[in-house]
């Protein structure tokens, strides 16, 4: 059995939110600039899992659930709560793909596309693709 090269061990986290959203600066004196009262959100609670080398992870979900914050956890983006995240080896992450994505292009095309351009240099110009084959990442499959 190959050793883990992500350990994730009873992540928790949670954020404040606004009880009483203001969104104007007419609110903010109108209320005299009181603190805001808020209340704490729990996002994640004792999430845990290994990912050995060679394993690939799946996380789904309906909007809200938590997938993103626990991804921008383990990236290192945002510190837990409590619980522990250990990484063996290095970690490109691919977050908010929807930004820039391109519906033109097959998914596959579009990933590597994000993935590949801030790597600069190359025989192919600077843009991390060669234009004739478009990457196909193991990543993904049809």
């Amino acid at each position: 059995m190959t050793s883990p090269v992500v350990e994730v061990d009873g992540l928790c986290k949670s954020f404040w939110v606004p009880g009483e959203p203001r969104h104007t600066i007419r609110e903010h004196v109108l209320a005299g600039f009181r603190p805001v009262p808020s209340r704490r959100f729990d996002v994640l609670s004792s999430i845990s899992f290994t990912v050995r080398r060679g394993e690939a992870l799946g996380i789904m979900g309906a909007n809200g659930c938590g997938k993103s914050t626990l991804l921008k956890m383990v990236c290192g983006v945002y510190q837990p709560d409590r619980g522990s995240v250990r990484l063996r080896g290095d970690l490109t992450p691919i977050l908010d793909l929807g930004i820039g994505w391109n519906p033109g292009l097959r998914r596959q095309f579009s990933v590597c596309r994000k993935s590949n351009a801030p790597q600069a240099g190359g025989s192919n110009g600077g843009s991390g693709l060669d234009s004739r084959v478009p990457p196909q990442p193991a990543i993904l499959r049809d």
